[in-house]
């Protein structure tokens, strides 16, 4: 075995058993928190029923205190008890009082035993202020009499208090949870006395039992019996448990517990700890069989002491046999999974590190065939290489050379072997040989392009580079030369000098100035066309040694704060960029440059160099402030005109509005431009209808138009408008619309056409307006089916009226029966005046019974009306009046209205004839 194997091997052991003795650690903790957890449930569910059973006790005592035979028998005991104290020689006080006892334990009895089943009761005790005297104990009636107020901290608060008390508490006959509840009545000035109280209590044997059942444990009640000694009846305590440990007297013990079991628990127990205020947990192992034992204190005031002290304690106790057989089992399968762990990570260390031996003999093998095959590679690519190479020693005698050199310089290779390579090539190399040797020298390259000798005799163009080869101790021993012949590139380089010249002379006479500024770290050189002479009167040579300081100079000294801030490429919002400003002449004038400018970047993506074109557009700008006057002609005219104005271009934006449209409107300017003006302005019309589409489409003048715009607050406003299309080179560039507000003229037409369909007094529709009614609704009657009456009335003896009150009273009378009507007609039913005092009703979808009771209403109605006097009728304060009414229906063979309301005439002829004040049907 290898000392490495041996050495891994056991780090690898000592790496198992850490992590075995951390996992037996963890585990060692988790049964902790294991246990403590159960321990705080314990805790938390004999809170719980604890509280439970002390709001039940206290519930019990308040229904007993509210039964008003126990209030009036505790009355009657609290003053017979006075007079027993005050004068004792009245012997029939004495018996009442013990009546009224007998009475009290009567009566409870069956409530005490109905409680003692339902609810496990123990207690049920009345006691008389002010020194809590007991007076009836129900669990044991022949005990009564003696004062608690010294012996029980509960009752002593209540007296002093008057307040409820609830908890633990030791007393003559049994500890347990007392519910206590005071008793009032009211003295002769109305305040309130305390006559007593009623206690009820639950010892905690039934808790205990409820418990041990919920959770699967048994349990037990311990009281110090120190204190019971001082508390307790000996009588009482001696039928009480036995003392089992250390002063613990045994008051309860759980269904199925075992004494001796809770004996040798507690044997096993810290008397410090069993009598800390705390609650605390303890694993005790009885016969090889661990125990979860949970310790939880008891607390009861004792007189004379300021606070609550501990009397003694539940325990609970859990066999844990079973759990820590499981966790000792999955204990033992972590050590030996652990342990085949160890095993297997050795079987598979061994065969790791032999594997990487065998790797890494084969890698070395692998890698100097790789360097083998490298060099017989690297001999191929000097063979085939397109430049000539040259290997020197360190005086630059050649040692070899590749076919390729032959080629270039017409030498055979085995003629120039251990030749200076300066003989051979000839040339300018004769000349750089000190610089070749300084550079070579040094360790450094060396790149040159020059003119050599053919060994035919002419000469040719080469790029020549030489490298040193030093060895692994860094001394100069070989050089390596590369040589390329570029005569054909030289070629092309001399083509491109003359093309650069001519380029030249047609920028001398081109408009444009070129330009080119490299930027930061970038390789390009600064450029400017030889025309910017004739463009600003500066030579290229006074504009290229600071291309940025001399157009910074030469701007307008109103433009240059601004143009300077803008004038980097960041400020941009993409890599195009035009600037329009003034550029000072060489002669002193300003011109208008049009600058573009474009980003160039690299393959990666950087910035390098800005090239741009300068433009004199100063004609230009000279056409368009001349053309800007004349629009602002225009718009002024626009905005001079009373009628509103507005444009839009061929998709329908708004282009311009003037003011008179906007006061109409009211919009902002802003809200309308740039706006489809369909949506904005046409409110009832489609697309299709709207005016000013339709004239762009058919290409025409729409003159007079009436439709309606829609206000910026949502109204509709009537307008008048005339819209024109704009062509272009037969192309619709937009249109024109002129409106005017048509608001005031339909009012005047409104009040017009209402003024001739309405009668002036009554405000009812005049008998023209009728006759149009009633004729569209005999159609309506003939094309639905659908039933319609008509009614005639007028007033009855209206001259009288008029000859006897006066015409203004008469014209009273019918603006009062006008408002009749509308007020017993529906919306839909017509009224009229058809001259004089003659009226008519049109009734749409009236049957003839409908209509006669109307009718019948309608002329109760009018009788009952009072008509008040005008002020010149000073003797008559009012007056009433009547009418008659013809009834008909509207019948489909009726040719004209005419026939019906004739027929309704007639109806109305009777009804006058038979003594007016009628309704008549016909």
């Amino acid at each position: 075995m290898k000392p490495s194997f041996l050495a891994l091997s056991i780090l690898l052991l000592m790496i198992f058993i850490g992590l075995g003795s951390i996992s037996h650690h963890s585990r060692q903790q988790e049964w902790q928190r294991e246990f403590a957890s159960r321990h705080q449930a314990i805790t938390k569910g004999a809170q719980s029923v604890l509280k439970m059973s002390e709001s039940n006790m206290l519930e019990l005592a308040r229904v007993l205190a509210s039964d008003p035979k126990i209030v009036q028998g505790l009355r009657q005991a609290y003053y017979l008890q006075q007079i027993v104290q005050s004068q004792p020689e009245i012997a029939d006080a004495k018996e009442r009082l013990g009546r009224i006892r007998e009475h009290l334990i009567q009566y409870l009895g069956p409530r005490w035993s109905s409680m003692v089943q339902a609810h496990g009761l123990r207690q049920l005790h009345l006691h008389l202020a002010p020194n809590a005297t007991s007076f009836v104990r129900v669990h044991a009636p022949e005990r009564f009499g003696d004062d608690l107020i010294h012996i029980r901290p509960l009752l002593a608060e209540l007296m002093q208090t008057g307040q409820p008390q609830v908890g633990f508490e030791l007393g003559r006959i049994f500890g347990g949870i007392r519910g206590i509840v005071p008793i009032f009545d009211a003295d002769q000035n109305g305040q309130s006395r305390l006559l007593g109280s009623i206690e009820t209590g639950d010892s905690l044997e039934s808790l205990i039992n409820g418990l041990a059942e919920t959770l699967n444990l048994h349990a037990a009640v311990l009281l110090d019996n120190n204190i019971l000694l001082k508390l307790v009846w000996q009588h009482h305590l001696q039928a009480s448990g036995k003392i089992i440990y250390n002063q613990q007297r045994l008051e309860s013990i759980s269904r199925g517990a075992s004494v001796s079991e809770l004996k040798s628990l507690l044997s096993e127990h810290t008397d410090k700890k069993l009598h800390s205020p705390e609650g605390h947990w303890q694993l005790v192992w009885i016969k090889k069989s661990p125990h979860l034992v949970s310790y939880l204190p008891i607390y009861s005031k004792i007189l004379n002491q300021t606070s609550p002290q501990v009397i003694g304690h539940l325990v609970f106790w859990q066999d844990m046999s079973q759990y820590l057989s499981i966790q000792q089992g999955l204990q033992r399968q972590f050590w030996l999974l652990l342990g085949i762990g160890y095993l297997v990570s050795l079987a598979l260390m061994g065969c790791g590190l032999y594997w990487l031996d065998s790797h890494l003999k084969k890698r070395i093998h692998q890698q100097a065939q790789e360097l083998s095959e490298a060099s017989r590679f690297a001999e191929r690519l000097i063979e085939q290489s397109p430049d000539a190479i040259i290997v020197t020693d360190a005086q630059g005698m050649i040692e070899r050379v590749n076919l390729r050199f032959t080629e270039i310089t017409g030498h055979l290779g085995r003629h120039v072997i251990g030749v200076p390579i300066t003989r051979i090539l000839g040339g300018d190399i004769a000349g750089q040989t000190q610089k070749l040797a300084q550079a070579l020298l040094q360790g450094l390259r060396w790149h040159s392009e020059m003119t050599l000798h053919h060994k035919e005799g002419h000469t040719y163009h080469a790029a020549m580079s030489f490298a040193p080869i030093n060895d692994r101790h860094g001394r100069l021993q070989h050089f390596l030369c590369s040589l390329r012949d570029i005569s054909e590139s030289h070629q092309l380089r001399e083509a491109l000098i003359l093309a650069k010249r001519q380029q030249d002379q047609l920028l001398a006479n081109s408009p444009a100035v070129l330009y080119q500024l490299p930027l930061k770290d970038s390789q390009a050189t600064a450029y400017i066309s030889v025309n910017v002479k004739r463009l600003t009167g500066h030579n290229a040579e006074q504009v290229l040694s600071d291309i940025p300081k001399w157009w910074y100079e030469h701007l307008h000294p109103e433009e240059q704060p601004q143009l300077w801030q803008q004038s980097h490429w960041r400020h941009w919002s993409n890599d195009q960029h035009t600037r329009l400003y003034r550029l000072r002449h060489a002669d002193g004038h300003y011109l208008w440059i049009s600058d573009q400018i474009i980003l160039i970047r690299n393959s990666q993506g950087h910035p390098e160099k800005l090239v741009g074109a300068l433009l004199d557009v100063s004609q230009e700008i000279e056409l368009r402030s001349r053309l800007e006057s004349i629009s602002r002609q225009n718009t002024l005219l626009l905005e001079a005109a009373g009628e509103g104005i507005y444009g839009v271009d061929a998709q329908g934006m708004t282009t311009f509005i003037n003011a008179a449209a906007l006061r109409l409107l009211g919009y902002q300017r802003e809200q309308v431009l740039g706006k489809d003006a369909h949506q904005l302005f046409h409110a009832n019309t489609t697309e299709e209808e709207c005016p000013t589409r339709i004239a762009m489409r058919q290409r025409t003048t729409l003159h007079n138009q009436i439709t309606q715009f829609r206000h910026a607050q949502g109204e509709l406003l009537p307008v008048e408008l005339t819209t024109s299309p704009l062509i272009d080179k037969d192309k619709v560039q937009g249109a024109v619309t002129v409106f005017s507000d048509i608001s005031e003229r339909l009012r005047i037409q409104s009040q017009l056409e209402h003024l001739a369909l309405t009668d002036g007094l009554t405000e009812l529709a005049n008998r023209r307006h009728f006759m149009q009614l009633g004729q569209q609704e005999l159609a309506r009657v003939r094309r639905y089916q659908h039933p319609a009456c008509l009614i005639m009335l007028d007033i009855d003896h209206f001259k009288r009226i008029n000859d006897t009150f006066g015409h203004a009273c008469g014209d009273i009378a019918l603006k009062q029966l006008a408002d009749a009507f509308r007020y017993n007609l529906r919306d839909t039913d017509i009224a009229a005046r058809l001259g004089g005092e003659e009226f008519s009703l049109l009734l749409p979808d009236t049957q003839l019974e409908d209509a006669q009771q109307l009718a019948q209403r309608l002329r109760l109605y009018v009788e009952e009306m009072q008509v008040a006097c005008c002020p010149e009728n000073q003797d008559k304060q009012s007056f009433s009046f009547t009418i008659s009414l013809g009834v008909t229906q509207l019948m489909p063979e009726d040719p004209r209205i005419d026939t019906s309301l004739s027929r309704a005439d007639k109806a109305l002829y009777t009804a006058k004839n038979q003594g007016r004040n009628r309704v008549i049907c016909l």
